[in-house]
Order: C-alpha cells, then structure tokens, then sequence
C-alpha cells in the first residue's frame, strides 16, 4: 500500500499550480471549467489533510483556502448565470416597482454587461433611444441582414423620430425590463442580452411595430430573428470540451466495450449517438424533445417498453430519435436509459445479404441474440411496417415472428419507424402485435418550429449556392408550402422548397433570394399563379363583381352577394380558420350556379382546373363515408379527402348537395367550421385555403313561384330557409355554417339571348384560332338561338347544344365544301338557323 507521507514535494507543486488555469478558465466566462478545478483542488488538499502529507497545518490550510474559492466562484456562477433560474418574473417586476419607493435595484441581477450599459442612465431612456445605443452592437448586423433592411437606414429613421420624441418616458423602463426578461426566459437565456431589449422594444412601441411591418415582420418575428442570432452565434462558437457534466457523464476509454461483441449487428447497424455526435444541418434534436421524454418513460419501463413511431415521411420521426440518443448519450436522460446504445437496424442490407426468406430470418435472430445479450442496446427500425406481413415478392418478409419473443421477454427492446399507412395497414389490425408497442404519433410541425429547421439548413444552403436567405423568404416558404403542398408534412415539404428556390436562385445569379422567387418557385411546382394571387389579389376582389358578371348573366343580387361574402372573409383570413370562403347555392337547373363556381375558380385560383367536383348524389349511404374521408390503404386513393390533400388550395363543388347522406353532412359541420378534417388513418387535412360551393335544386318551384310573384327578394330569402328546414332537407346548423345562402333566379328571354351572346364568342374565338375565320353575329341570329335554346324546366343547359347543333354545323357544312376560305367572315341569318334546327328535330 502506497504511503502518502513518503511522496515527493513536487507534485503538491504541480497541483497548485493548477490555481492560475483555474482562474484563467473562469474568467474567460468558461465558468464550469474553473469551478470543476477549484473542487479538484479542494479534494487534493482535503486528502493530504486527513492524511497528514506535508503536514496538517500547510495541507488544511490549503483545504480551506481551496475550498473558500470554490465557494466563492461557485456563488458567482450561481449569481451571474443562473438570474433569471432564481429570480421569477413576479420577483423581478416587484424589484422594477421597488423604484417608485426611492429602491432603486440593482438591474445586474437580470441583465448582461452591455445590456446595462444600453440602460444607464435610467432617467432618460425611451424605445429609440435604447435601440440607438444598441444598433452599435456588432451581432445585431445579424439581424438586420436577415430582416432585409439597412441597419444604418432603421438608425437614420430612429434619429428622425428621436427629434419628435421629447424627454422620456417614466413607465417605459419597468415595462421594457419586464417585457425582456418574458422573452430571455422563453429563449431559456440566463440573462437579459442585447437581443432581448430589442425584441421587447418593438414589442412595446407602434412606430416600430409599423417600421417592420412595411417588410411583412411582426414584433413576434422581430424576436425569432434574434434568437435565429442567438442560436447561430452558439453553432459558430467552438465546442467546449471541458465542463462540469462532460467530465461527469464523459464514457471512459473502454466504455464502448461494455456493449458486447456484436460483429453481425456492427455489420447491419448504425450507432445513432455517432451521429447526433456531429453538426448536421437536419439534427433538429430540441424541436421535438416533448415527445422524446414520452418515449424515453416508456423505454424506461420494465415491460411493455417498445415504441412505434408513427408519421408521415419527413416529418421528423428520425429527429425524435436522434433526441432520445442525444440525452441518452449525455446522460440526461432516465436512469434506466442512460449510457444505452440506440442502433438503426439495415432490414433491408440484411434481406439482401441474406438470400431468401430462411436465412433472412437466421440472420436476424442472430443479430437480436447479440443485441440481447450485450443488454443495453435498443433497436430501431425504419420503415418497420413494410417487414410487417404475409404479403410475397421481392424483399418481402415479416419478422414479426422473429422479433415477438425477444420483445415478450424483455431482453430486447425496439423502436420501430411507421407511417400512418403502414401503422394503421400493418400492425394496428394484428392484436399480438401491437400490443408489444406503445405507439406515439407524431403531430403536425408548427410553422415556427419548421422555421427553425429553415435556419439550420440556412448556412449550409447560402455556402452551397452563394446566395443570401432573409427571414421573410423563410416565412413565405412556410406559408406557401403549408397552402398548396399537403401530401408532404412539415419540415420536409419546406426544405425541399428552400432548396428548389436556391436552385432557381443560382440558376439566375441572384445573390440574394426574394419572396417573388419563392412564389414563382412554389407556384410553378402546384400549378398556381401565385405572384398574381399576392401582389394583384387585393386588386381582383375589388373587381371581383365585374369579372363574375363577365361570365353569369342574370344574377345580379347573387354576384354581388358572392363578391361580398369573398371580401369579408379573404380579409378575417388571418384571424381565423375557417375556408376562405363558403357558399350554398339554391336555385333551379341550369341557372348558373356550376357555371359561377367556375368562374370563381378561374378568377381565384388561375384556372378552372383548380377545382374539386363532387356528385354528391353518389353518398346517400351511411357507408359512402368510407368513401369520403377512407377506410384503408386503397380506399384513401381514391377518397374525396386525398384528392383535397393533392389540390389544397382550390375551390370544392358539392353538386346536389341535399342527396347526401346526414352523416356526410355532418362531417362538413367541422370542415366548414374549423377548416380542417381528420382522415381514417388519423391524417389531418387542411381546408383553410379552399373555397367551398355546395349547389342544390331543393326549393326551386319556390323560387320559381317568388319570381313569378315578384316578391321582394330580400324577405323571400328567409322564407325559403324555413322552408328547407321545416321539410328536414337542411339542418339550421349546417345552413348557418356557410358563409352566404345565395339564391339564383330563373332566367328569363333575355338573359338567354345575353347568354347566347357570350357562347358566340367563345365559338368565334375557337374557330379563329383553328380556322382563322369568323362568324358574324347580329341579333336576328342570337334571338333564334335564344327561341331554339329555351327550355324553362332546364334553364340555360340546353343553349349550348343549340348552338352546336345549329351554328356549328353550318360552319363545319362551310369549310367541308370550300365556302369558308382563311380570313373570312360568314354571315349566318336566323332563317339558316331555324332551319337547321327543323331538320334535327
């Protein structure tokens, strides 16, 4: 045994000579480091005390002075970065109100060093003089270079405002202090920086809140920017290798041997702690770190502790495992998992290697028996459900089998990776198997969260394709993929937008990207004309009413009706969630109600193809919901809920909408209402930017009836709800969800003739462009079609086979014999016409 009284002088030395690193650690803000060597030393000393080495005298006053500055730098760790951990908000603003009483605080208690000096002296302060002190600040170029405006034109504006501001006001001081401390505490900052005032000024002030709304930023994106800052500036910094955890929780040199000789896994597997031990643009560990804890106390179980993990592709179930392998790795995790390997099994590298179905299943339970045995390794698997199954083809097979008794006995634990599909196709309909799973769901990203992954990937984009990205880019690629892009979930959808812009961007030599290329990107990508429904849709609901008249004759009361209700709702928008517009039609056949919907669709989304037609006469059945929202894999194919998911922003048409069953009336209760439904496999769909247009014949002989009586259309409009009500066709309910109840008119002769006049046109613009040739219209000609063409019982419908069978087959009698050459016009009279309508009838 080692006699401490008999070792040599110097390594005493040595050790205090660890004092000096220890003061240089602290004082260069490496606070933990220095503390850590302070206890070292204190320790040391301790020990040759007790043990009498060198004397008791020298060694316990070593001890004690040791000791003393471990406790006096530990204080001011605790007093200098750990403000805002002991004094609460109530506590703060009671030391703010102390001021009224003559107590001044002493305001080092929440802010960092500069952000104090911003604040002195208190008694003249207002918002603009503290950001005109705090534009000096080097890290809030950052900021303003991602905002998109000049920082030295916001401090020329500021300057110009300062001289309109006189004096400061007295209140502005407790309520920015207060403001700032809410904000560093949700940044989880320990104290008040340079960032957080600035965030709380604009907060606080309407000149400043204007200022960044001219750039299409609120005061809440003002604050992400900064702490997009923040979090930058933290990935520039250098890692630091030495702290108080790291040398707690560090794996020693032999750890990785604890795991057991695992040869075959090694082989199939990779070690997901590697990973998340690197800097990757997508490791997005925090966003999801809620979900990683529910994970982690399931695994932490002692039975029952294997996870599926059940979302959409790119929606971020791998991030939730690199979450969980991070804590575990750190040891901040659950005891029971801490310093546990988490391992992503190649099922597919082992189908391939293996062969046929047989040794596959050789293989793997090699594989498990290694993993099982080494006792602290959790499987996971991607794609889990397409190994679950009887189904036979190539690289099919189930290891459902092979993985049961493994997961029933608790030597092994797993983590399988689903999509909702395969979850609700595969495991979810077998009992024995999916109760060995705890499934947790992973829910739709937020727009701010998938912002932040934006950030990540921002420097390795800008690097890539030399050009710069500000926020209100990122903000727009947000908002455009989450409107038109709903087969892909967030974040995936959005960073493969962030890059096809940067590729265009590139393509172009553009060295700084515009909001008008994400929507020339964006829009291209869905079909939709995105710079006019921007920049011009203010314009186009103006002028809503003329463009609709354009093409719908005779519904004068019921265009304007539109036009309003479109107004309205286009700008409440953004306050609520409901679809952008909502409309039931009522009226008789062939008034116009499809024809207008149309032309809404054409005015609003670009073309008449953005729109999703729907008989509902084919779901009069309870079991037609299936057909609605899905039932299974090839039910959702062809699911009227699928084919929203692929045009998320268009305009739906339910045609006879009182044929369809009550229960699928009711699920548009939720649709009109909160803009969203729920799909069979647990999927939710957006409405919010669709216009919905639900069209019925119920009450026609009514109307007819009104019009006939020329009743006041404005008390009719009552009366015919009642109707429809008291004979149980609509619920009050489901009427009072639409945004308008529209009523269309019978037509009347001249309407007709009207609506001749413009399927003229249209004919005459297609023979142009075909033939280069013209018919002459004169209204003789448009009266006869009209005369042709008049059926009451069926309104306009019947005008465009009129013209077919009349106008049509003249002109095609024409250019057959030669008569029609290139240029010309022809002259058809009403006689030809009548004739050729005697002959087809």
């Amino acid at each position: 045994m080692v006699d401490l009284k008999k070792l040599p002088f110097y390594p005493y030395i040595l050790l205090n000579a660890l004092i000096p690193l220890a003061f240089f650690w602290y004082f260069a803000e490496a606070f933990k480091y220095g503390l850590v060597i302070f206890g070292l030393l204190w320790f040391a000393h301790a020990v040759g005390a007790f043990s009498g080495v060198y004397g008791n005298g020298v060694a316990g006053g070593l001890a004690i002075l040791s000791f003393g500055l471990f406790a006096f730098f530990g204080y001011l760790n605790m007093f200098f970065q750990e403000k805002l951990v002991l004094y609460t908000h109530k506590d703060f603003v009671s030391l703010i109100d102390g001021r009224k009483d003559g107590n001044i605080p002493n305001l080092a208690l929440a802010l960092d060093f500069y952000s104090a000096t911003l604040l002195y002296p208190a008694r003249a302060l207002n918002a603009y003089i503290v950001l005109n002190r705090a534009l000096d600040h080097p890290r809030l170029s950052f900021v303003f270079e991602r905002i998109g405006i000049d920082r030295n034109a916001f401090r020329a504006a500021l300057r110009e405002k300062m001289r309109n501001v006189t004096g400061a006001d007295a209140e502005f001081l407790p309520q920015l202090l207060a403001k700032a401390m809410d904000i560093a505490q949700g940044h989880g900052h320990n104290s008040i920086a340079v960032g957080d005032l600035f965030s709380a000024a604009v907060f606080l002030d309407n000149y400043l809140k204007e200022y960044f709304l001219q750039v299409g930023l609120d005061e809440q994106d003002i604050a992400n920017i900064v702490f997009w800052e923040e979090t930058a500036f933290t990935y520039r910094m250098p890692r630091r290798r030495l702290n108080a955890h790291d040398l707690l929780y560090a794996e020693g040199i032999g750890k990785s041997w604890s795991y057991g000789y695992t040869p075959h896994l090694d082989r199939f597997a990779v070690d997901v702690r590697d990973y998340v031990a690197s800097k990757h643009p997508d490791l997005h560990v925090t966003l999801r770190q809620d979900l990683a804890d529910t994970m982690a106390e399931v695994l932490a179980k002692d039975s029952a502790n294997s996870v599926v993990v059940v979302g959409e592709n790119g929606s971020g179930r791998t991030e939730l495992i690199y979450a969980l392998a991070r804590d575990i790795r750190e040891g901040r995790s659950l005891s029971p998992l801490n310093f546990k390997k988490i391992v992503l099994l190649d099922v597919g590298g082992v189908i391939a290697a293996a062969g046929d179905t047989e040794n596959v299943q050789q293989m793997l339970i090699v594989i498990l028996n290694e993993a099982a045995r080494a006792g602290n390794i959790i499987l996971a698997i991607d794609n889990f459900s397409d190994y679950i199954g009887t189904e036979e083809g190539i690289g099919k097979v189930d290891i459902s089998a092979v993985l049961a008794p493994y997961i029933k006995s608790n030597v092994l634990q797993v983590i399988g990776i689903a999509t909702f599909i395969g979850y609700h196709d595969k495991i979810a309909p077998n009992p024995a198997l999916s109760g060995l799973f705890n499934a947790i769901t992973l829910p739709d990203m937020s727009a701010t969260d998938t912002i932040r992954v934006l950030e990540d990937y921002v420097p390795h984009f800008e690097q890539r394709y030399r050009a710069g990205i500000t926020y209100p880019v990122l903000k727009e690629i947000v908002k455009r993929t989450d409107e038109l892009i709903a087969d892909v979930p967030f974040p995936q959808k959005a960073v493969s937008a962030l890059e096809e812009v940067m590729v265009s961007a590139a393509s172009h030599r553009r060295r700084i990207v515009t909001v008008q290329d994400v929507d020339d990107v964006i829009g291209r990508k869905a079909g939709v004309s995105l710079g006019t429904l921007q920049g011009g849709e203010a314009a186009k609901l103006l002028d809503l009413e003329n463009l609709l008249h354009q093409r719908i004759i005779g519904q004068d009361l019921a265009v304007s009706l539109i036009a309003q209700a479109m107004k309205r709702g286009r700008l409440e928008v953004a306050s609520h969630k409901k679809p952008i517009g909502s409309f039931l039609f009522l009226g008789p056949t062939g008034v116009g109600k499809t024809e207008t919907a149309k032309a809404l669709a054409a005015i609003y989304f670009g073309a008449e193809q953005q729109m999703v037609r729907l008989d509902m006469s084919e779901y009069q059945q309870p079991e037609d919901e299936a057909r609605f929202i899905g039932s299974s894999k090839n039910d959702l194919d062809q699911a009227f809920i699928t084919k929203v998911r692929e045009k998320p922003s268009s305009l739906i048409l339910l045609d006879e909408i009182e044929k369809a069953h009550p229960k699928i009336l009711n699920l548009f209760l939720q649709i009109l209402d909160d803009g969203r439904l729920t799909d069979a496999i647990g999927r939710t769909v957006s409405f919010r930017n669709t216009i919905i247009i639900a069209t019925s014949n119920a009450g026609s002989n009514m109307i007819r009836q009104a019009v006939e009586a020329h009743k006041d259309f404005s008390s009719f409009h009552k009366e015919l709800l009642d109707y429809l009500q008291n004979q149980n066709i609509f619920t009050p309910e489901f009427l009072n969800r639409f945004d308008e109840t529209v009523v269309f008119k019978p037509l009347t002769k001249e309407n007709l003739i009207a609506i001749a006049q413009l399927l003229m046109a249209s004919l005459n613009d297609r023979l142009r462009q075909a033939h280069d040739i013209t018919v002459a219209v004169t209204d003789d000609m448009l009266d006869a079609i009209a005369d042709i063409g008049y059926e009451p019982e069926f309104g306009a419908r019947p005008m465009r086979r009129a013209i077919q069978d009349t106008v049509e087959s003249i002109v095609a009698d024409k250019l057959l014999s030669g008569k029609a050459p290139r240029g010309s016009t022809l002259a058809i009279s009403a006689a030809d016409i009548r004739a050729k309508a005697n002959v087809r009838m």
